[in-house]
């Protein structure tokens, strides 16, 4: 009868920001050191290289933090830990916006790129998981096995990614003044 009531209090007991915290503190340093490394790299390097690293860093700062909120429990939990989850995830926000601004004010298109870039990945894994990888496309059109016509592979491979990248930055040039506007409102 004891053990019932322990495991009813196990059930009711929300997650504290402690708990989570003290379980998740390596997601959580690696999201403070990549959104650093975003900020300093940004900031201190000149040129093209600098902007790539950069780049580089942010994207693993997202990478980072979609898996961190993923760890977030699905019930609620303590009203410290609710509150934590979304400072973190404005915060975590106002920073790409924040590197995306800075970059409006070297180029006014490079933001857009940038957003190209990021939406292309996840469309990108997408394609090549359902039509690639289930459907087994490329063989299916070219009337292949796997590992034959590598050489028309390649080229279809690259061009379908040519064409979904530049499909995606040709959607967002359309809207571009309305984006670059946006920004502004973060500039410094």
């Amino acid at each position: 009868m004891n053990n019932k009531l322990n495991n009813l209090d196990d059930k009711d007991k929300k997650i504290t920001l402690k708990d989570f915290l003290i379980k998740e503190h390596h997601l959580i340093n690696s999201l403070g050191i990549f959104s650093a490394l975003t900020l300093f790299v940004k900031h201190f390097s000149e040129g093209t290289l600098g902007l790539l690293l950069s780049l580089l860093f942010l994207l693993l700062t997202i990478l980072i933090f979609f898996e961190l909120w993923e760890q977030f429990p699905k019930e609620r939990g303590s009203l410290k830990l609710d509150l934590f989850e979304s400072y973190l995830s404005v915060g975590s926000f106002l920073i790409f916006i924040f590197w995306l601004s800075c970059l409006k004010n070297i180029d006014p298109d490079l933001p857009i790129f940038v957003i190209s870039l990021i939406i292309y990945g996840p469309i990108m894994a997408f394609i090549h998981n359902q039509f690639f990888e289930k459907l087994n496309l490329f063989n299916r059109i070219f009337q292949s096995q796997n590992g034959d016509k590598k050489s028309l592979r390649y080229i279809f491979g690259y061009s379908i990614m040519f064409i979904i990248f530049f499909g995606i930055y040709f959607l967002l040039s359309l809207v571009k003044s309305h984006v670059n506007s946006l920004l502004s409102i973060f500039s410094l």
